[in-house]
């Protein structure tokens, strides 16, 4: 249920110039799932999909690329932000994600020309997408 007009819920994101700050920061991942794409499940109902190429850079900038369609065996050192807790979630208004976790490592996925690289849900009607061409489409709950 959306808050009264004026309330802050905990699902509100808050944006700035150049980005919109993501309604994860100190959530832990409490779940990596993997199909053809990497999906992050954060204890706060929220979820992170990234279904192109990303970068997944571990806390002591060893950096990896991550390409959810290939080989699953290959997408393993991704399997390493389950149940770390993420200090700051950022989407760009150009379209890429940034994840910024405790222990400094991080996941950026880059904005694409043709096709939706990763997209935010939650709760509260809460939806956030990177569409083709660098730009993001964010759905939220109306206030009453």
């Amino acid at each position: 249920m959306a808050g009264v007009a004026g309330e802050v819920t905990p699902f509100d994101l808050v944006e700035t110039s150049d980005r919109w700050v993501l309604p994860i920061g100190d959530e832990s991942v409490m779940a990596c799932c993997i199909d053809y794409a990497i999906t992050l499940r954060f204890g706060n109902e929220v979820s992170v999909r990234i279904e192109q190429p990303f970068v997944y850079r571990t806390g002591d900038g060893v950096e990896h690329l991550i390409v959810p369609e290939a080989n699953p065996v290959r997408l393993a050192p991704a399997l390493a932000v389950t149940r770390l807790v993420v200090r700051q979630g950022f989407a760009f208004k150009d379209g890429h994600l940034e994840l910024h976790f405790a222990d400094g490592s991080l996941v950026c996925v880059p904005a694409t020309e043709d096709l939706e690289p990763w997209e935010l849900v939650g709760p509260e009607g809460l939806r956030v997408v990177s569409v083709p061409g660098g730009d993001l489409a964010i759905w939220r709950s109306q206030m009453s």
